[in-house]
């Protein structure tokens, strides 16, 4: 959240996760940037601003646990 967002999107957990990584795709699927953060909390802080305003598929990774979203950035 927020959707759509302009600069930060926060993933919030149900419970306390360490080594959380975000990748972050265009339509076309290329990958265009993977951020590694969260360290043992229940929400965590992407910045998106260096992304142009448009749909992106977001991927989150924890161990095995994978979480797909799209996300729309305003700039």
């Amino acid at each position: 959240y927020p959707n759509p967002t302009i600069n930060n999107l926060s993933v919030r957990m149900n419970a306390k996760k360490s080594n959380l990584s975000l990748k972050v795709s265009d339509l076309l699927g290329r990958e265009l940037m993977r951020l590694n953060f969260c360290n043992n909390s229940t929400e965590c802080q992407f910045d998106l601003s260096s992304l142009s305003s448009g749909l992106y598929f977001i991927e989150v990774v924890h161990d095995t646990e994978l979480l797909y979203k799209n996300v729309v950035v305003k700039q």
